[in-house]
């Protein structure tokens, strides 16, 4: 997520997938071992996108 973000996406944006679909697959393993980086991780994931509907 890190790598993707500082990339503008990675393949996120290449499979055009949605912050949901992000928060479905990375929120349970993150959040279960290591909560407070999964709280920073949906940070990353909600800035990204908050970035993207400037951009639009």
């Amino acid at each position: 997520m890190q790598h993707n973000a500082a990339t503008g996406g990675g393949s996120g944006v290449q499979f055009q997938l949605t912050p949901e679909q992000i928060t479905t697959r990375c929120q349970p393993p993150i959040e279960r071992d290591a909560p407070a980086l999964w709280e920073a991780a949906a940070g990353v994931v909600e800035a990204h996108y908050r970035g993207q509907a400037r951009q639009d």
